[in-house]
């Protein structure tokens, strides 16, 4: 019978684990989305007087279209396809969104 001595055992090592560099970016692409339609939202109910829709076009252009492109490029780096896919499809969305923003109401 071959029995191991106790100083013949050496511990395994585990290998490196690779931090991340690049932080979430569903946040941005989320808050953007959200903080967009919060703001078309309080304008289609009249809130505080605001009746001009056509102001939010920039908003729904720059801040919730691009914001959620550069998020889902972002995703597609840290290797998330799911979250690319998500982000994507809202993002291109989006100009059709506008499109039907400024026809009711020009």
């Amino acid at each position: 019978m071959n029995l191991i001595q106790e100083s013949e055992i050496k511990p395994t090592r585990l290998p490196a684990v690779r931090q991340r560099g690049l932080a979430n970016p569903s946040a941005l692409g989320f808050g953007s989305f959200a903080t967009t339609l919060m703001a078309l939202s309080l304008s289609a109910m009249g809130f505080r007087g605001v009746s001009n829709q056509s102001v939010f076009v920039a908003n729904l252009c720059f801040l919730a279209g691009l914001g959620l492109l550069i998020s889902a490029q972002w995703e597609m780096v840290r290797g998330n396809t799911f979250e690319y896919t998500v982000l994507a499809a809202f993002g291109k969305r989006v100009p059709l969104e506008l499109s039907w923003l400024t026809e009711i109401n020009v």
